[in-house]
C-alpha cells in the first residue's frame, strides 16, 4: 500500500458538502485571498499539502495523518451527514431538536481537532515551540556541558532543533487525548443551535472552517479569542445552507437558551446581514482560501 503523502488539513469528506459534480469530479469554487481571484478547483486539490503531517523521526512516519484519516474523518463524515439529512428534510419544522448529547459530543471533538490540525494551528504551535524550545535547550546544556564528557559536550554545543523535532512536539500536543477532551468539554457545555438558510443565499467555508468570533468586537483573529471567554462564539458551516453556532449560556442574556440543540430558520433576505457577516468573517479569518458551492456567493466577499 502506498504511503499517504498528500495530506488534507481540511478533510475531503467535509469539503464535498460544499462541492458540485462536474465530469464525475467533486468541484468547489475557491476564492484566493492573496490573488483576489475566484476559480473552480477539484476538492482533491484544495486545503492540501505534501507531507504536512509526515514525521520522519517517528516509528510510523504517517501516524499523525493516519490518526485523522482513521479516527476523526469517518466520525466527521457520519455525524455531519446525519445532521444534513435531518435538517434538509422538506418536512422538518423550525425549532426541531436535532442535536442530542452524543452528536454534540462528537461534534465538539471534531471541531477542536479541526481547529488544531490546520495551517493556522500549525503556525500557532510553531510560535509556542520557538519560545519554549531555546529555554529547554539552554537548561539541558547548563546541566550537562562541562561534566567531563567531551563527546556529549560537542553534541550539545552543535545541537540544532530540526523540523521533525518540532513536528513531533506538535503531533504530541494535537493528539493529546486529555487535552482534546478538556477543550472539547468547554465547547460541549454551551448552547448549540443549527442555522438553516431559507432562500437563495448560502454559507461559505474555508481552509480554517471552525471560526471563533468575539461577540462584542466581532474580532475573528485565529487563536485570539479565548475558548473559555463567554463573549466567544464558535461558528462552523457544515453545508451551503447549514451552520452550527455555539454560544455561552449567558450570551444575549440567555436569549438562545430556549432553542438549545434546535434548528433555527434564517431568511435569505431578512437575515441577509447575518449571513453576509458570517461569510465575510469566514473569509477574513481563513489562512488563504474560502470555498463555496456558488460562484456568486464568493463574489459577495469583495
Amino acid at each position: 500500500m502506498c504511503n499517504p503523502i498528500r495530506h488534507h488539513h481540511v478533510p475531503q469528506t467535509y469539503l464535498k458538502n460544499f462541492s458540485f459534480k462536474k465530469k464525475e469530479q467533486s468541484k468547489i469554487y475557491t476564492f484566493d485571498r492573496n490573488s483576489k481571484k475566484i476559480f473552480e478547483a477539484n476538492v482533491l486539490d484544495v486545503a492540501v499539502e505534501k507531507n504536512f503531517y509526515t514525521v520522519k523521526k517517528c516509528k510510523d512516519n504517517y501516524a499523525w495523518e493516519n490518526f485523522y484519516a482513521q479516527s476523526i474523518e469517518p466520525i466527521m463524515g457520519n455525524v455531519i451527514s446525519k445532521i444534513i439529512g435531518m435538517a434538509e428534510n422538506c418536512l422538518i419544522q423550525e425549532n426541531t431538536h436535532i442535536l442530542d448529547i452524543e452528536v454534540k459530543s462528537k461534534l465538539a471533538i471534531i471541531m477542536v481537532s479541526q481547529l488544531l490540525r490546520g495551517k493556522q494551528g500549525r503556525e500557532f504551535e510553531q510560535k509556542i515551540f520557538d519560545n519554549v524550545a531555546p529555554e529547554i535547550i539552554h537548561d539541558v546544556k547548563s546541566k550537562f556541558i562541562g561534566k567531563g564528557n567531551d563527546e556529549l559536550d560537542a553534541t550539545l554545543e552543535n545541537y540544532k532543533i530540526s523540523e521533525d523535532i518540532f513536528k513531533i512536539s506538535a503531533m504530541q500536543a494535537t493528539l493529546d487525548i486529555e487535552r482534546l477532551n478538556r477543550i472539547s468539554s468547554i465547547i460541549f457545555n454551551r448552547c448549540w443551535v443549527v442555522y438553516k438558510i431559507i432562500g437563495k443565499r448560502e454559507f461559505v467555508t474555508s481552509d480554517n472552517p471552525v471560526m471563533f468570533m468575539n461577540g462584542s468586537s466581532l474580532d475573528v483573529t485565529p487563536f485570539h479569542n479565548g475558548i473559555t471567554d463567554n463573549k466567544t462564539i464558535v461558528f462552523f458551516p457544515i453545508s451551503p445552507k447549514l451552520m452550527i453556532g455555539v454560544y455561552a449560556y449567558d450570551f444575549y442574556l440567555g436569549a438562545l437558551n430556549y432553542c438549545e440543540g434546535c434548528l433555527l430558520f434564517i431568511d435569505s433576505e431578512k437575515d441577509k446581514h447575518f449571513i453576509d457577516n458570517a461569510n465575510q468573517k469566514q473569509s477574513e479569518q481563513c489562512h488563504r482560501q474560502a470555498f463555496s458551492h456558488s460562484q456568486e456567493t464568493l463574489k459577495g466577499l469583495f
